[in-house]
This record gives structure tokens, C-alpha cells and sequence, in this order.
């Protein structure tokens, strides 16, 4: 049995469908007991404070996909799944992380607290996997609907912060890899796209997608904070944001990686792939 846990977020999602491709017993850990899953799949509920939930959600799994969000009290989360899986005899761990987890000093907010709950897990004596992951290119969905109804995509940065976007269904076919094969124990995977495009890259590709325009608003910095306050992101969410700017405008958000293929033995997906796959949704 294997357990995802944020198994309705973005590359939990699509690790779960990974897995349910593939015929491998899936167990997801959900916060809501009408969250929506695949047919055959099994439904644990509750959270990583709920001690009596985690434990029957790791009853009988013997691997498992970590998902945590760097957050107030995500240590203590973490340190309660570990214990939890350890104490259910979990053989191995696959843990989504960023890229730069690994440096000497990690560069963004994000990375550092990737990095402390990398050692953690090293620490708890299951067997693991690392996934480093850039930023997603699943991101620009969240402006769908400024891109669908105003033909607008928003963003501060200049033309110098280029990203290696990667798509999150090439991470969950990663993690489902990792997950049902051997030899993966131990190791640390970086995930990019196979390309690094700064924004008036990702309008172009956006436009020639969807056969109209798509125009580029550039709002400050702090503009662009407020709108984010604006929409009820907390604060240790925006400061991650900001944190991460900084991160893409220093470029070293751009290098591409080929662990995608290793593992999986395809190319990664292009931001095109993505806005093909979504071109509904970003066409309203």
C-alpha cells in the first residue's frame, strides 16, 4: 500500500493518478471526507495533528508521498508523520521538495525550511527520496481568470528572471516511479522543464496557445504584495513570495535538469504542454 498525503493538491494530485495508471494500491490522506479521488482508491481522513488519524492512515503502507507546506508548525507536523510512519513500519519516504533544498545556504525562505525538513527525514531512519522541484508551471492557473476574461497576466519580474518551469503531472510521475520501483532510495531528483522562460516568454507562448493576444501588466513589487494580501494569502505566504522574486531575478532559477527523463525515461513537459492541456480554463 502506498500513502499520499496532500493527495487533492497539485503534484498530490497527480501522483494519485500516477499511481491509479500504473495499478499500484493508493491510499490518500485528506483533510475533507468528500474530497474527490479516483475510482478505486482508498480515502484515510484526517490531519498530521490528529495522531489517531495518522496512524490509521499509515496502517499497512509501506511507502509513502510526503507533501508538507512550509508553514507555521510545519516542523512539528513533520516530525509527527515521521514518528508516525516510523512506528507503522514505513520502509520509504518519497518527499516533495524545492530546488536549492541542498545548498550550503539555501537562497530563498522557501528552500530553507525545505532543507530543515529534508534532515529530518534523513534523521528518522526510513528510507528516502528527495524530489526538488521548481517552481510549477501549474502557477499560472491562478491567474486563469484575469488571462480568460481581461486578456492580462500580471507579473513584477524582469526580463532577467528566466525559470525553468516544471510541470506538476512530471513530478507526480516521478514520485509514482520512485514510489513502485527500486533503486531510488537515497537519492535527491531535480525537476525542471526543459526550458527557462521569463515572463514575456510565458505571454508569448500563452498567446500563440490561445490564438489572441495576451498583454503583460507590470505592477511594483509591493503592488503586486497587496494583491496578494488582497486575496487572504498569509503573510509567511507572501514574505515566501517576495523571497522567491528575489530568487528568479538572480537567475538561479534557470538551469535545466535531465532527471525527469532519467527517471521516467521521457522528455519533461514545455510550459506549451501546459497551457495546451489547460487551454479551457484559460479561455474561460
Amino acid at each position: 500500500m502506498i500513502l499520499v498525503t496532500g493527495a487533492t493538491g497539485t503534484t498530490g494530485r497527480a501522483t494519485v493518478n500516477a499511481l491509479v495508471a500504473q495499478g499500484a494500491p493508493v491510499r490518500a490522506f485528506v483533510r475533507r471526507p468528500d474530497a474527490a479521488l479516483p475510482d478505486g482508491v482508498e480515502r484515510a481522513v484526517g490531519s498530521f495533528e490528529e495522531p489517531t488519524a495518522l496512524a490509521a492512515a499509515l496502517a499497512g503502507v509501506e511507502r509513502a508521498y510526503l507533501v508538507t507546506i512550509p508553514a507555521p508548525g510545519m516542523r512539528d507536523q513533520e516530525a509527527a508523520f515521521l514518528k508516525a510512519a516510523a512506528d507503522a513500519g514505513v520502509r520509504h519516504v518519497v518527499r516533495l521538495s524545492v530546488l536549492e533544498a541542498d545548498a550550503a545556504a539555501p537562497a530563498h525562505l522557501t528552500a530553507r525550511e525545505h532543507a530543515a525538513g529534508e534532515q529530518a527525514l534523513r534523521d528518522s531512519g526510513i528510507a528516502w527520496t528527495m524530489l526538488r522541484a521548481n517552481a510549477f508551471a501549474q502557477n499560472l492557473l491562478m491567474q486563469a481568470s484575469a488571462i480568460a476574461d481581461h486578456g492580462i497576466y500580471a507579473s513584477p519580474l524582469t526580463a532577467s528572471a528566466a525559470v525553468s518551469l516544471v510541470d506538476a503531472d512530471d513530478i507526480g510521475s516521478v514520485a509514482a516511479a520512485t514510489l513502485t520501483q527500486s533503486g531510488h532510495e537515497g537519492r535527491a531528483y531535480s525537476l525542471t522543464g526543459p526550458q527557462a522562460l521569463n515572463d514575456d516568454d510565458v505571454v508569448a507562448c500563452l498567446s500563440d496557445v490561445l490564438g489572441r493576444p495576451i498583454t503583460r501588466v507590470v505592477p511594483s513589487r509591493e503592488e503586486a504584495a497587496s494583491g496578494l494580501r488582497a486575496t487572504g494569502l498569509p503573510e509567511f505566504l507572501v514574505d515566501q513570495i517576495k523571497s522567491l522574486w528575489t530568487y528568479f531575478e538572480s537567475g538561479q532559477a534557470a538551469p535545466l535538469h535531465g532527471d525527469i527523463l532519467q527517471v521516467t525515461g521521457r522528455p519533461a513537459n514545455s510550459l506549451r504542454d501546459v497551457i495546451e492541456r489547460h487551454r479551457d480554463v484559460f479561455s474561460g
